[in-house]
């Protein structure tokens, strides 16, 4: 990032935690037209800002309609392995729309 001191000023203003607001603010500096973000709140200033705006269960599915994940299902379950905070009743919505068992 060309001016990191910006960070401080616009994590008091947004709220947001310093991984989603440098995301956003490294997009805009260099063209990006997409961002990859969970947070709820990041994703929306990401949105206001003109970003598209992509999650890591939307990668996985991505790549699982593609072939390039065998098993959506273990992915997701790997995910809460690792303690990463994932609602685990959208996980399994999420399963479902593939005709998958819930986790």
């Amino acid at each position: 990032m060309q001016r990191p001191g910006d960070l401080p000023a616009a994590q008091a203003r947004f709220g947001l935690g310093l991984g989603e607001l440098s995301t956003i603010l490294l997009a805009k500096e260099i063209g990006a037209t997409m961002v990859l973000i969970d947070e709820a709140r990041g994703r929306q200033l990401a949105k206001k800002e003109g970003l598209e705006v992509r999650g890591t269960l939307g990668i996985l599915e991505y790549l699982f309609r593609r072939g390039q994940i065998a098993d959506l299902r273990s992915a997701f379950e790997k995910l809460l392995a690792q303690h990463v905070y994932l609602n685990r009743d959208l996980l399994n919505r999420r399963l479902h729309l593939f005709g998958l068992p819930p986790l």
